[in-house]
């Protein structure tokens, strides 16, 4: 991991409130703590082109060593560029069918964990894949790790989803996560840009 170790943080309340918003440490945080990846996991990052969301993708291939990474979101060319850098499979929000993308996965390979950047209606979309399967469907445990809320800050989650899914709802941020595990996150991760996209490395 040390690919991606760049700052010590001293262990102040300043810095650790700092550390948060970070997009290298909140990424770092969601697979480690929140969703507690593991090699043969599935992954699916909602979000995938932010820059967040992007090194998200990176580390759960490169250090975290996950089969399979699925990722969804708008921009097709850094789509392209995260397919090339460690996704498995493409969703390009608003051309294909979310829910029946993500639904059609699940069913072949089940989820073990979510991270989502956007909330709003792609995290309903999600949430209601990974539920509403039927009679036949076989219980799987999936955590759904919350991280940004770019398509919007609600959602409508009907009780029947959680109810037919094996779901189980987090955040990361100030609050969520104790503050060892902030301080562990801010020493392990950060942005190695020459794996960047060409849009991280100009700002």
């Amino acid at each position: 991991m040390s690919r991606w170790a760049w700052a010590t943080v001293q262990p102040s309340a300043v810095r650790l409130a700092a550390a948060a918003p970070n997009p290298g440490v909140s990424a770092w945080a969601a697979l480690q703590y929140a969703a507690q990846v593991r090699p043969e996991h599935h992954l699916l990052v909602l979000g995938a082109t932010g820059v967040t969301g992007s090194l998200a993708v990176q580390p759960a291939k490169s250090e975290f060593g996950l089969q399979r990474v699925v990722v969804a979101r708008r921009d097709t060319s850094r789509l392209d560029w995260l397919r090339d850098d460690g996704a498995d499979e493409v969703i390009r929000l608003g051309h294909d069918d979310l829910t029946a993308r993500v639904a059609a996965a699940h069913v072949e390979r089940p989820f073990d964990a979510v991270i989502d950047y956007l909330w709003g209606e792609p995290a309903e979309q999600a949430l209601a894949a990974l539920g509403n399967q039927g009679l036949g469907a076989q219980f799987h445990a999936t955590r759904f790790v919350q991280v940004d809320n770019m398509a919007g800050p609600t959602i409508n989650l009907p009780a029947g989803i959680l109810r037919s899914s094996g779901a189980t709802l987090a955040g990361v941020g100030i609050g969520s996560l104790p503050r060892e595990v902030l301080m562990q996150a801010s020493r392990d991760s950060g942005p190695d840009c020459s794996r960047c996209s060409p849009a991280d490395r100009s700002g």
